[in-house]
């Protein structure tokens, strides 16, 4: 009896060893590649990769490129290869289901593309607050023009207004009065 709970224990500690190591190791298919990004904001090795609210990979390693931004590898796992595309946007954010943690984000991008990142790949990243500064910019921009266009439109309209039939009936009618 104690022999047998002897091969029970070991059967168990191997099984148990074999388990904890395979999760470790790295699977040949799953793609990795990197995010420039100007500031970490606490991210780390290890901390993880969401698509659509969903872990799909992992932080591998950190390092500082010559300009001084920082180069991340990022793992994502086979299964999850779809998320890796060149339009997507790769945004340092917080971890949502790890308080505390940073995590990197990935977002679709404005332009529909099927053209995946390759393994090796360097893609540019942004930290939340320059994405979010990036995205108002743009809005700034687009409102700007279109109230260039507006106010246009009303100084032509001004310019044309002695020219109007309306105005030329209020002319004379004031006239008359």
């Amino acid at each position: 009896m104690r022999k047998l709970r002897s091969y029970y224990c070991t059967f168990f500690l191997l099984f148990s060893s074999m388990a904890m190591l395979s999760a470790c190791l790295p699977i040949a298919d799953d793609l990795r590649f990197n995010v420039q990004i100007e500031s970490l904001d606490g991210l780390k090795q290890g901390d993880r990769v969401y698509f659509k609210d969903y872990p799909v990979g992992k932080i591998e390693s950190i390092r500082v490129a010559k300009d001084g931004s920082f180069i991340i590898q990022v793992c994502i796992q086979d299964a999850q290869r779809a998320a890796a595309l060149k339009n997507h946007l790769f945004i340092l954010d917080d971890d949502p289901e790890l308080p505390g943690k940073k995590a990197i984000m990935i977002k679709k991008g404005e332009k529909p593309s099927t053209v995946p990142i390759h393994e090796g790949e360097t893609v540019t990243g942004f930290t939340s607050l320059s994405y979010y500064l990036q995205k108002n910019r743009e809005t700034i921009r687009k409102t700007t023009e279109e109230l260039g266009q507006t106010f246009d439109q009303f100084i032509q309209e001004l310019k044309d207004l002695p020219h109007s039939e309306q105005y030329q009936e209020m002319k004379k009618s004031l006239q008359e009065t």
